[in-house]
């Protein structure tokens, strides 16, 4: 008879040259955060383009439930300056704002997206704005412009 398997905890940081994130604390990022999402149709330099922004708001006090140790300022700047370098919540981040645009823009469809992403920490949260800008695409099924 075998005996029983151990259960571990799946690593939140880990350290390689700097600080990465764990996949429990990447997936926890984004649920429930706060996202707002403006944006509309403007006529580019040659053709109709979608220009949007997108904040995204996440309390820090609910990552600290996967910290270890003292969840104080100097540990809350280091979180957000581990995620703002992390590719993973970046692409994360990227495809929440272009579902947004996809829902603004309705039945046409975007070309490939020119996106740029700032993340602060302003009080106990992390702010995240995505500026994105988008071709719009016409094609059979969007019909016309």
């Amino acid at each position: 008879m075998k005996p029983l398997a151990r259960a571990t905890r799946l690593q939140v940081l880990r350290r390689t040259r700097g600080a990465a994130i764990g996949r429990l604390l990447e997936e926890d990022l984004l649920r429930g955060a706060d996202v707002m999402s403006e944006g509309a149709c403007k006529r580019g330099d040659d053709a109709p383009c979608y220009f949007g922004s997108t904040t995204i708001r996440v309390p820090l006090e609910r990552m600290a439930t996967h910290w270890r140790g003292t969840f104080d300022d100097r540990a809350k700047r280091r979180l957000a300056h581990t995620l703002e370098g992390s590719v993973r919540v970046r692409l994360r981040v990227m495809r929440l704002a272009l579902r947004e645009a996809e829902r603004r823009v309705g039945p046409q469809q975007l070309g490939t997206a020119r996106v740029e992403i700032r993340m602060q920490v302003v009080e106990h949260r992390l702010h995240i704005e995505v500026d994105l800008e988008a071709p719009l695409v016409v094609s059979s099924r969007a019909g016309r412009i």
